[in-house]
């Protein structure tokens, strides 16, 4: 966790004061919410499965200007994901009916986007790319997204709100059980909010 929280200061510390240098960049932070699938690779017996529900997170994004209209984005996101997990109980012969039982579970998901944005119409962009993911366990994803970004008052200060879906493979099932191997994917479609300062622009 130390070193999470030393990254962070890190990389506002770098983007604020290339930021102040070259005046084309970006410095802000978002909150993520919406809704999320989650499936697994089961290539055995096993009487589980997994569904997903919904997922809220923070994020951190810096910004540079590449062209008049292109931004390269990078990152660091945290979402907390929520599944729901079926154990089904099979009867022994000669036994009752089946026994099923629904459980919920929660796992958090530590991702460092790498994205690009295309702005046009003064206020409106598409955007998207790769992200790498370190917790729950390494994987990938890649992300979709589009949004409205408004400079309040010409001030710097920027407001965005991003309709966004993330698609993510990982390694979480397979921990500690044999009979389960293979790479879940967890989905997520949702939006972020974000508030910002942009130098120069």
């Amino acid at each position: 966790m130390k070193r999470i929280w030393m990254l962070i200061v890190v990389f506002y510390t770098i983007g604020y004061v290339y930021g102040q240098d070259e005046g084309n960049h970006y410095f802000g932070v978002y909150y993520l919410l919406g809704t999320c699938n989650y499936s697994y690779s089961n290539t055995g017996f096993s009487s589980e499965s997994y569904d997903g529900k919904n997922y809220y997170g923070l994020g951190l994004d810096y910004r540079y200007w590449r062209s008049e209209n292109i931004e390269i984005s990078l990152g660091i996101a945290t979402t907390k994901n929520k599944k729901v997990l079926t154990y089904t109980q099979y009867p022994i012969i000669g036994g009752g009916g089946t026994m099923t039982s629904y459980y919920n579970e929660d796992f958090v998901m530590l991702s460092l986007p790498v994205h690009f944005k295309y702005h046009f119409l003064k206020y409106f962009f598409i955007g998207g790319g790769p992200n790498l993911n370190i917790l729950p366990s390494i994987g990938a994803g890649v992300e979709i997204n589009a949004g409205i970004e408004y400079n309040i008052f010409k001030s710097g200060l920027t407001v965005s709100v991003t309709p966004r879906w993330q698609l993510n493979w990982l390694y979480i099932s397979s921990e500690g059980n044999s009979f389960i191997v293979g790479m879940d994917r967890l989905s997520q479609i949702g939006v972020n909010i974000g508030l910002g300062y942009r130098f120069g622009k």
